[in-house]
């Protein structure tokens, strides 16, 4: 940061230097934290309306085509392995699943019920 690079250059001894860097964050946190995140609270919807109308107008459609292209063809020619998650995010993924579905579903005959009706359905 800039008041960070700013202290680095004065000529204060390593610890001193860490505790005035410190101080001067927890100042400017406490300062403009507040305003930081009102702004960000005010500003963030009209910024994305104004994205999401600038995306969709007719007069960029050429442009977002042209960059929708680039995308995929970028993501084809990849190997299919690395567009896939590891195996343990995917154990990960497959055990959070089944402890949402059990809390969702509850008793063991009704978790029986619904893996039937999966599998008959699917």
């Amino acid at each position: 940061d800039i008041l960070g690079n700013i202290v680095n250059t004065l000529p204060i001894i390593g610890p001193i230097r860490k505790e005035v860097n410190k101080a001067l964050k927890d100042t400017l946190d406490q300062t403009l934290g507040s305003q930081i995140k009102d702004f960000l609270g005010t500003n963030s919807r009209p910024a994305v309306e104004q994205m999401i109308a600038f995306i969709l107008a007719g007069e960029n459609k050429a442009a977002f085509a042209g960059s929708a292209s680039r995308l995929a063809s970028f993501i084809l020619a990849r190997p299919v392995k690395s567009l896939l998650p590891s195996r343990e995010t995917s154990l990960s993924l497959r055990d959070e699943l089944w402890d949402v579905t059990r809390g969702v579903v509850g008793t063991v005959s009704d978790q029986d019920s619904l893996l039937d009706s999966f599998f008959d359905e699917y």
